[in-house]
């Protein structure tokens, strides 16, 4: 190995500056090359199952290196060649038990199954995609979904009722949501199942908070009057609804009961102002005159101004005499 370094120096010190930097781009572009053959001939790996728990990923992993398959590990997602051939043979082995299924679970249905299996199946497979979808979602480490889908041809069409779904959503942390994504949420679980209205989805956090009650409220407080109204009387009947409901559906099943309610609510208001002054009111007008006099000397004047009953009368001061006038007058106009 040696010899070899000392030849290609020597080489390398026999050569000029173009031949140098010929030598340097071939092999660069010799490196290249061998780069890009490994590449393509690398296996192009996919996702295999994504948020897996501890557990889940351990067994997984066993499995694979039992099959001698080539796997990625990346935090609690596994990658793999040929991702829906490996998930094929898991299934069949019953791997992961706690994972998710999808419409995957008509890979492996039968000829004899009846109606009610075929509707049973459909609604568990739309949980899990609804779930898998979730569970890729930033912020989001797992969700656990629940759709109640009535039955779609009752007696009455007045009995007709729409799908439900209730959502709980694992978050890392309880703010990791926005408001904008809660409601992408809410439009996709609702245009996921047919016949659903958004109105019927809810969705709680693993810290037991309503995220779509906080977001109703939310958008209520930013829309008109008029909307603020109208989300107050729908979140009634709404309430209400679901009352009647539960109470009645404990004695007759909850597929027996149907219940609609409308609530009439008054938004209208009075403002009276009263104000009290006392038992005989406010007086118009006032008037109140004091005059007083006092000491030894003259009265003071009396009479019309500027007549002669308007003279000032002089008395002589006499010893020791005391004098004494006072005049009280006061006018109230009721």
């Amino acid at each position: 190995m040696g010899e070899f370094i000392q030849q290609i120096r020597h080489i390398w010190e026999g050569m000029d500056n173009k031949k140098r930097m010929l030598f340097g781009g071939g092999m660069l572009l010799l490196l290249v090359f061998f780069f890009v053959i490994i590449r393509v001939s690398q296996p192009k790996y996919e996702l295999l199952y994504g948020n897996l728990q501890q557990n889940e990923q351990d067994e997984i992993i066993g499995r694979l290196r039992e099959m001698n398959v080539p796997y990625r590990k990346d935090y609690s997602a596994l990658y793999v060649p040929n991702a829906s051939e490996v998930r094929a043979e898991l299934m069949k082995a019953g791997i992961p038990k706690g994972g998710i299924i999808g419409w995957e679970l008509f890979d492996r249905s039968t000829l004899g199954a009846t109606n009610f299996q075929n509707t049973v199946n459909f609604q568990r497979a739309l949980q899990d995609e609804i779930r898998r979808t979730l569970r890729q979602i930033e912020g989001v480490i797992d969700a656990s979904v629940i759709i109640n889908m009535p039955d779609q041809e009752p007696v009455f069409e007045d009995e007709k009722k729409s799908p439900t779904a209730s959502i709980t959503l694992n978050l890392r942390s309880p703010n990791s949501l926005s408001k904008s994504q809660v409601m992408a949420i809410v439009n996709f679980v609702a245009g996921s199942v047919i016949g659903m209205n958004s109105e019927n989805v809810t969705i709680i956090d693993n810290h037991a908070n309503d995220l779509t009650a906080a977001l109703r409220k939310s958008a209520a407080l930013d829309g008109s009057l008029l909307e603020q109204q109208m989300a107050v009387k729908k979140d009634l009947e709404r309430e209400y609804k679901k009352n009647i409901e539960n109470m009645l559906g404990r004695v007759y099943g909850l597929q027996r009961v149907a219940a609609t309610v409308n609530i009439n609510l008054n938004f209208d208001y009075q403002e009276i102002r009263k104000e009290t002054y006392g038992d005989r009111g406010v007086p118009r007008s006032e008037q109140e005159i004091t005059e007083s006099y006092s000491g030894v000397g003259s009265y003071p004047p009396y009479g019309i101004p500027g007549t002669d009953t308007n003279i000032t009368q002089y008395r002589m001061a006499a010893p020791n005499q005391q004098s004494t006038y006072e005049k009280n007058e006061r006018i109230v106009n009721a």
